[in-house]
């Protein structure tokens, strides 16, 4: 997989960072789009809050109560911990 920060606009690649090794990896996931770009999916850490906060900072109103059925404020800390701080277990 080729570096992130190469291909991220704004020269920025924690949000791609390996998940801490007491997490499961088993859940980590790279894939390859139809476009040939490649992917990793991984559980949300505690890192990502502020770049969770940037994404929900550019969605509308309407749009983060269509995807969580709830009113998301993206300033609220304690809803951003509770989207990134998960247990990771069934």
């Amino acid at each position: 997989m080729r570096d992130a920060a190469a291909r991220s606009p704004r020269g920025r690649a924690s949000w791609a960072g390996e998940v801490p090794e007491d997490w499961p990896s088993e859940r980590v996931r790279e894939i390859e789009l139809a476009s040939g770009t490649e992917v990793r999916f991984r559980p949300a850490i505690p890192e990502d809050a502020e770049h969770l906060r940037e994404g929900l900072a550019r969605l509308s109103e309407r749009t983060r109560w269509l995807r969580f059925h709830a009113p998301v404020d993206r300033r609220n800390n304690e809803q951003v911990r509770w989207l990134v701080d998960v247990g990771h277990h069934d």
